[in-house]
């Protein structure tokens, strides 16, 4: 499935990180939030803690960590995004996981020492 690679280096994005928030800077990547935790927490580039946006909207004064060099010299960033489904194929998934789901809870599992059966619920 192609998709898109996005190339910077640690300290852009370690400024990234640390002039909007998490989510911000994800949707802006087209990632989740925890992709990108997770691409900083592999490239070792430090994140804004839990409550850092609300204590600077409060008035608190922060300074942010600094960017540790990298032990293996790479500075360079590579970040793979995948293609999203088509509009047609995400909504022809979530209904086929929406009608599994009805088919699933109407499942009654009874497991016996003996035997397990399965048998469909009234």
């Amino acid at each position: 499935m192609p998709g898109t690679r996005i190339r910077l280096t640690r300290e852009e994005l370690y400024r990234k990180v640390w002039a909007a928030p998490m989510r911000t800077v994800a949707q802006e990547f087209g990632l989740s939030v925890s992709a990108l935790a997770n691409v900083c927490r592999k490239h070792n580039v430090p994140v804004p803690p839990v409550g850092h946006w609300t204590r600077i909207e409060v008035g608190h004064k922060i300074t942010p960590p600094p960017l540790v060099p990298e032990l293996s010299g790479n500075e360079a960033v590579h970040i793979y995004v995948r293609e999203r489904l088509s509009p047609e194929l995400a909504s022809l998934a979530a209904a086929f996981n929406s009608s599994y789901r009805k088919w699933e809870r109407r499942l009654i599992f009874s497991c016996r020492e003996t035997s397990c059966r399965v048998r469909s619920g009234s």
